[in-house]
């Protein structure tokens, strides 16, 4: 599996690391078998969560040095509810994080879930949470800072702070298209300041489940350090770690096309071209189109954003004996029969 350096860490990580969600919904057998696995292939950065640092600490006896483990500090309020009120200080967490994980030091400690930036000033303040944790960095207990967010332009503040080695955020091909773009400027900002670019949600919350290959290997394609999708058996992971050899041997020019929407979207697809407009009853027919093809391929269903839905709508009231667009269409897509799919996939998920 290729590896790459994950930021000012100076650490090399396989492309392909273990998300932490699923850690506590999978038996400790088949845990260490996912991990056993992990080690075999060279896919060595674990993400974690308090609630399975335990269950990974039994899984990591007597290779402690092989994976680079990454931890989080719980700071927004949904995550911090779940903490007892003496156990939500930053210094608290990392202790406890060492007490669970048997282990002396951690990697990376991310702040956790960072959803503003009014929210990352309050972690600024003397003697808050970012000088808690480093302070940890000083004595030793943590190596590296991250921080993790679902907002690229909070992230592309923060690591100009020069604060954090590496940043978690999401990104997959629905996020590319149809959501906020990490992309689009931040991956070049983080590989300016050396900051390593580490992917959560490459799968959409498990929902590409249609076509995971190639959901992971457009991530790769771009310039990230490692994917983080979670497994629940050691199957699901099989499958993660045959993309990740794929990739890896793959040339530069085949790379390049994992990020073209004609390899993504594999056969005959609406390009976008706007002839089949306007439309006699006003529907967005190359945006419906591409819809419907991003949901056929990667299996989504209910990807669409509430904004989205509210400003498609199908219309085959006035269509059925209409038929201008496919004449129009130059590469005579079957336009009408797609609609009717459409209208599914809107009513499915409204």
């Amino acid at each position: 599996m290729e590896k790459r350096i994950l930021g000012k860490t100076g650490l090399e990580v396989g492309i392909l690391g273990l998300g932490g969600a699923n850690h506590n919904r999978v038996s400790p057998e088949e845990l260490m078998y996912i991990i056993d696995r992990a080690e075999e292939v060279g896919a060595n950065c674990l993400d974690l969560y308090w609630n399975c640092e335990e269950l990974i600490a039994k899984t990591l006896q007597g290779r402690r040095d092989k994976f680079v483990l990454m931890s989080k500090i719980e700071i927004s309020p949904g995550q911090v509810d779940n903490l007892p009120e003496e156990k939500r200080d930053a210094t608290v967490q990392i202790e406890e994080s060492l007490r669970r994980l048997s282990t002396d030091y951690i990697d990376v400690c991310q702040l956790h879930y960072v959803t503003g930036d009014t929210a990352f000033d309050n972690l600024r303040v003397p003697e808050g949470t970012i000088d808690k944790m480093l302070k940890a960095q000083k004595e030793g207990k943590v190596r590296f800072l991250g921080i993790t967010s679902h907002h690229p332009t909070v992230l592309a503040r923060a690591i100009k702070t020069g604060y954090f080695a590496t940043l978690m955020v999401p990104f997959n091909v629905v996020r590319r298209q149809f959501g906020q773009d990490a992309s689009l400027g931040l991956f070049e900002l983080a590989q300016r300041l050396n900051v390593g670019v580490v992917i959560m949600k490459p799968i959409a919350y498990g929902r590409m489940y249609s076509n995971i290959p190639r959901a992971l290997q457009f991530i790769w394609a771009h310039p990230v350090t490692v994917a983080i999708p979670g497994a629940t058996s050691l199957a699901q992971w099989n499958l993660d770690i045959s993309a990740a050899q794929q990739f890896s041997a793959m040339t530069a020019e085949e790379r390049k096309r994992c990020r073209d929407e004609a390899w993504l979207l594999q056969s005959n697809y609406c390009t976008g071209c706007g002839y089949c407009l306007p439309c006699p009853a006003e529907m967005n027919l190359p945006e419906l189109m591409r819809m419907e093809r991003y949901t056929e391929v990667f299996g989504l269903t209910e990807w669409l954003s509430e904004e989205r839905v509210g400003k498609l709508f199908v219309d085959m009231s006035r269509c059925e004996n209409c038929g201008i667009c496919e004449e129009r269409c130059p590469k005579d897509l079957p336009i009408r029969e797609s609609l009717k799919n459409c209208l599914n996939i809107l009513q499915k998920r409204r």
